[in-house]
């Protein structure tokens, strides 16, 4: 089993999910990138290193954080 952590905004949930050995970075059942950490994942979605989504909402004014401790972990299999 490994951690799944979603983080809600006005635009849908993201989610940093383990699959193959990676961390991926998935939103609207689209990838976004991989990271070999969790905290990666998050950090670069906060930072704005994800600068726009498919939409052309800008993920900086999402006010995502970019610490997992305002993420929800759940655990899946």
């Amino acid at each position: 089993m490994h951690t799944c952590y979603t983080f809600d905004t006005a635009h849908g949930p993201f989610h940093i999910l383990f699959v193959d050995a990676q961390w991926w970075l998935i939103y609207d059942g689209e990838s976004l990138g991989r990271y070999a950490t969790p905290e990666l994942a998050a950090c670069d979605l906060s930072s704005g290193a994800v600068p726009l989504l498919a939409d052309g909402t800008r993920v900086a004014e999402l006010a995502i954080s970019g610490d997992l401790n305002f993420w929800r972990a759940a655990l899946v299999r």
